[in-house]
């Protein structure tokens, strides 16, 4: 599956562009994710902003997304080289797609740009081709589960801090850096 696909599905079938977003309606991947972070000293990244629904509510946000005019970056998160580290990344509903290798690759690139203790807030789909739109059916979900999320934070030196059900079939879970091992 190519970046270019994901980018179609993204610019043309996916539903914010026809009805108003759901962002709201996540129990922990979505604004209450604000209390969780400091909003006025936390360097954030958002990985595939979509309509970048933090911005106003955090002061040092960035988010990058490959199809979103919304971005403050148009780009895919391989391809982002920031100037800085940052406290917290975002991936909330991003880095669903692909095989695990492209997933693993996605954790590796997330790590470099993480300080020390840094955090990861995901929304990960378990493998559902549940989006209202035929395009979506072609895509490659990745069946996320909250099993791998600590294998894969374990493998990659981070600590499970929180996993849990949320909204619409999806995981919710936090990691925190306690290695250093990609920056």
């Amino acid at each position: 599956m190519s970046q270019k696909e994901i980018n179609n599905y993204f610019q043309n079938h996916w539903y914010p562009n026809q009805k108003p977003d759901r962002f709201e309606q996540y129990e922990y991947s979505g604004n209450a994710i604000l209390d969780k972070i400091n909003p006025t000293s936390d360097c954030v990244l958002d990985v595939g902003c979509g309509k970048n629904p933090f911005k106003g509510k955090i002061a040092n946000l960035i988010g990058i997304d490959p199809a979103s005019p919304d971005a403050d970056v148009k780009t895919t998160l391989e391809s982002f080289y920031p100037r800085q580290h940052f406290d917290v990344v975002l991936c909330l509903g991003s880095v669903n797609f692909g095989d695990i290798f492209q997933i693993k690759r996605q954790i590796i690139k997330i790590s470099t740009m993480l300080k020390k203790n840094g955090r990861i807030f995901w929304r990960c789909n378990p493998g559902l081709h549940d989006h209202d739109s035929e395009e979506f059916k072609k895509l490659e979900v990745f069946p996320w589960t909250k099993d791998l999320h600590y294998t894969l934070a374990l493998n990659f030196g981070y600590a499970v801090m929180d996993i849990r059900d949320d909204t619409q079939n999806r995981i919710y879970a936090e990691w925190v850096k306690v290695e250093n091992k990609f920056s």
